[in-house]
């Protein structure tokens, strides 16, 4: 709590500095500016996990502007593969099923597109 940001500002040298609850930030250099997306939608891509912690079956819901292929894997906290869910063509808002076996610890759930990458957290307890 309190790392929200509460007010954004860029000066004169093109840094960012960002006011929070618990003090305010900056970037070391100046800031990056990119071209907006002509429809803001059309790159949408997102994660849901639940129940999340979980001990047994977990449901991955995915949000995509327009049906695509995607890579739906599940990393350990070094970032290595220990399950792949999904390979292939998923439209907005399909679910996929994890099966229970997941050893007890923190995971990260990564979808991934052509039009980018999402990630959410999972807990397995036992």
């Amino acid at each position: 709590p309190g790392w929200g940001p509460n007010h954004l500002a860029v000066d004169a040298a093109g840094r960012i500095w960002v006011g929070t609850e618990n003090g305010v930030w900056r970037t070391a250099g100046p800031g990056t500016p990119v071209d907006a997306e002509d429809d803001p939608d059309s790159a949408r891509l997102g994660v849901e996990v639940w129940p999340n912690p979980t001990g047994g079956v977990v449901t991955v819901s995915v949000a995509l502007a327009a049906p695509s292929d995607v890579a739906i894997t599940i990393l350990d906290v070094q970032g290595r593969v220990v399950q792949e869910v999904h390979r292939g063509g998923a439209s907005d808002g399909q679910r996929f099923e994890i099966p229970a076996g997941l050893a007890p610890g923190a995971y990260v759930v990564r979808v991934a597109s052509a039009s980018g990458t999402a990630t959410a957290g999972l807990r397995v307890v036992r």
